[in-house]
């Protein structure tokens, strides 16, 4: 997975100790790298990075995906079966996969986190405008629904294949009621306070 929803939720995966390890093809590197903000670093802490030449290293791609417990990509399904790596076959034999995308794996559409949210109703009017509400909100949100789904498919039984539609999961937020909560902005940071306790609201730089 590549940019921000895939890796946040891999980089999750690793805050509650599991062992991550990073695939980038060598030709076409997740383009987060280009950011000068060293968000790529915040997002991919604590992983181990394996770069590939795809396709002609695709075998060892498959060969890792056979030995792990999950794999968590976001790419379009079509890309992966254009290299030959099915997930329905790494499943078969036994991994759980985990596909971030868009609108769902029936659809070869590509969507961002601004617009996937805009197209959930995640905005707010103002006047005769439309605002998101937040930066890509669909990315984050999408990253935790995913890796809730990734321990989900690796505490299951059988191994099973988990379509994460980044537009189903902000359309899920709009849908539900928000918790009640309050925010404050206390001795140079921000708190956000809920029934079940007060929290500070951490700044990027400050995820390790």
């Amino acid at each position: 997975s590549a940019l921000w929803a895939g890796p946040l939720c891999t980089r999750l995966l690793a805050r509650l100790g599991a062992e991550v390890v990073k695939v980038e093809n060598r030709h076409r590197p997740d383009g987060l790298r280009r950011d000068p903000t060293g968000f790529y670093d915040v997002l991919n802490t604590g992983k181990q990075l394996l770069e590939l030449d795809l396709p002609r290293d695709i075998g060892r791609l498959r060969e890792l995906a056979l030995e792990s417990d999950v794999v968590v990509e976001s790419s379009r399904p079509r890309a992966l079966r254009h290299l030959g790596l099915l997930a329905e076959d790494v499943v078969a034999q036994g991994t759980s996969w985990v596909s971030i995308t868009a609108r769902g794996r029936d659809s070869d559409a590509i969507g961002f986190g601004d617009d996937v949210a805009a197209c959930a109703g995640l905005t707010v009017r103002d006047g005769p405008d439309l605002l998101p509400m937040g930066d890509a909100l669909a990315y984050p949100l999408t990253a935790v629904a995913a890796a809730v789904a990734a321990v989900a498919a690796v505490a299951a039984v059988a191994p099973r294949l988990v379509d994460v539609s980044m537009l189903q999961v902000a359309q899920g937020v709009v849908a539900g009621e928000p918790t009640a909560h309050q925010v404050e902005h206390r001795a140079g940071r921000w708190w956000v306070e809920t029934d079940h306790g007060r929290y500070p609201v951490r700044s990027p730089g400050e995820i390790g």
